[in-house]
């Protein structure tokens, strides 16, 4: 019954609305006219594994896909530049930490709907390798002591480019074994480059690699010596 009333309808779809005009004379007068609802968008997204300095996609799975436009924000006040309009954006952050990201999308017909999240971006680990000096054939290769950074729950993987050195193992996980230093009759140095990356929480740091070099094996020889016995 009043002039200008409200009602909020309680999902979407065409709906036929009528408006019945009564005068002081009890004459009676009606307009109709369709009303369109449109369904608020469903937001959902997903943050990668974000690590630092790395480019992220954000995949973006609301519904629905058309006739929608997408307001990112990702949170990072170091940068005034944390937006986007694209559907599935990328964003590379420069500092670790906790951040929050909203995700606002509206209707060609002015309907909001949003989310937000919060994710940690992670340190990309780093390590230092040794440089042990040149082996002899049959020496103990130890197994080395890495230095990572952050110090702690750091995990490796390696490649050994050349099992001549004595390491059979072409790679593996964890800390290169210790293992005997080949023979080398080549008469010259056999270099062997065992490449280390190192990992943490799902985020792989630059491989950094070391030598291991085998020296060439010595070879002894004489010459048979007849002799007389009392000669």
């Amino acid at each position: 019954s009043a002039q200008n009333p409200t009602y909020t309808y309680p999902s979407s779809g065409i709906f036929v609305a009528t408006l019945t005009v009564t005068n002081s004379f009890n004459c009676k007068a009606a307009s109709t006219t369709s009303v369109e609802v449109d369904a608020n968008a469903v937001v959902s997204f997903s943050s990668p594994n974000i690590c630092l300095g790395s480019n992220s996609v954000f995949n973006n799975t609301s519904t629905p896909t058309t006739n929608v436009s997408y307001s990112w924000n990702f949170g990072d006040a170091t940068n005034p530049a944390d937006t986007s309009n694209l559907q599935n954006p990328t964003y590379t952050y420069s500092a670790t930490g906790t951040y929050t990201v909203d995700l606002t999308i509206t209707s060609t017909s002015g309907c909001v709907s949003s989310k937000t999240i919060t994710l940690t971006v992670k340190p990309i680990p780093q390590v230092t390798v040794p440089t042990p000096p040149p082996y002899c054939w049959n020496d103990v290769v130890s197994s080395p002591s890495f230095t990572p950074s952050p110090n702690t729950n750091v995990s490796y993987s390696w490649v050994n480019d050349n099992p001549s050195i004595g390491l059979n193992q072409t790679s593996g996980i964890n800390v290169p074994p210790t293992f005997t230093a080949g023979v080398n009759y080549t008469g010259a140095n056999i270099l062997g480059v065992i490449t280390v990356t190192p990992s943490l929480n799902g985020c792989s740091g630059t491989p950094q690699s070391y030598d291991i070099i085998i020296k060439p094996t010595p070879t002894v020889t004489h010459n048979n010596m007849d002799y007389c016995p009392h000669a």
